[in-house]
């Protein structure tokens, strides 16, 4: 695997808990990198990897009212559930 750095992101509570953004400015290079895109609505299992762990997520680009919201931006987030291994203490 190739190595390249995307995005830092502060670790904050919704981090721990829930999951992270991707800024509208990065999603481009971020699917980029995925080699694929995701509609609005869909999603897709992925492999986070966070120093040597592995850790499965939901990658999202979320749904909403587009006739309500015409010029919104796509929500792209990557979810996990609380007490996923992910957000579990070492």
């Amino acid at each position: 695997m190739i190595e390249s750095y995307i995005y830092k992101k502060e670790v904050d509570w919704s981090v721990l808990n829930y999951g992270i953004n991707i800024p509208v400015s990065l999603q481009d290079v971020f699917y980029t990198n995925m080699k694929f895109r995701l509609k609005r609505g869909e999603s897709k299992k992925i492999k986070l990897i966070i120093e040597q762990g592995e850790y499965l997520v939901m990658l999202i680009n979320q749904a909403f009212n587009e006739q309500k919201y015409p010029n919104h931006k796509n929500i792209l987030q990557m979810r996990y559930i609380p007490k996923s291994e992910i957000t579990m203490p070492l």
